[in-house]
């Protein structure tokens, strides 16, 4: 059976040097899951590899894509799981690194995975803030919650 390591922890826990040294000595690759790596020119909001450790371990979702570019967990998990198999069909290691918990957990339990047309239901919003305003919007969010609390209460 195959199996997909993981270094998860807190920020400024020593993540990255960690899985470098670890991919380097089980010949893995390195899926980045820290949710702002993926961004260039934003190395204030991450503790992104050196230049020397992207190029001694092939590393995924590092400096991607432009700041304005967009990007979720949704895809995150979906993108990964491919890329698990890739790793695996090479011989390598897979190794996931990284701080956010939801991005982990998209690669393990997935998220809503139907097509959506983020713009349609953008564009339906805004017409719907135009016309009504924030406060109806935001009602209609607290009537979905409610919702929501209902089918899905807290385990106790």
């Amino acid at each position: 059976m195959r199996k997909v390591l993981a270094i998860v922890g807190p920020t400024a826990s020593g993540k990255t040097r960690l899985s470098v040294d670890v991919a380097k000595k089980i010949n893995g690759e390195i899926i980045s899951a820290d949710s702002r790596q993926i961004y260039r020119h934003i190395p204030v909001a991450s503790s992104y590899p050196s230049e020397a450790d992207l190029n001694s371990v092939r590393h995924y979702f590092i400096n991607e894509l432009e700041p304005g570019e967009n990007f979720n967990a949704g895809e995150f998990g979906k993108m990964s799981r491919i890329l698990i198999d890739k790793i695996f069909s090479a011989g390598k290691q897979p190794l996931i690194t990284g701080g956010s918990g939801l991005y982990i957990r998209s690669v393990i339990d997935g998220l809503f995975e139907s097509e959506i047309d983020d713009n349609g239901i953008r564009e339906g919003l805004y017409e719907k803030l135009e016309e009504h305003g924030e406060e109806f919007l935001y009602d209609e969010l607290k009537e979905l919650m409610k919702i929501l609390m209902r089918k899905f209460p807290k385990e106790r």
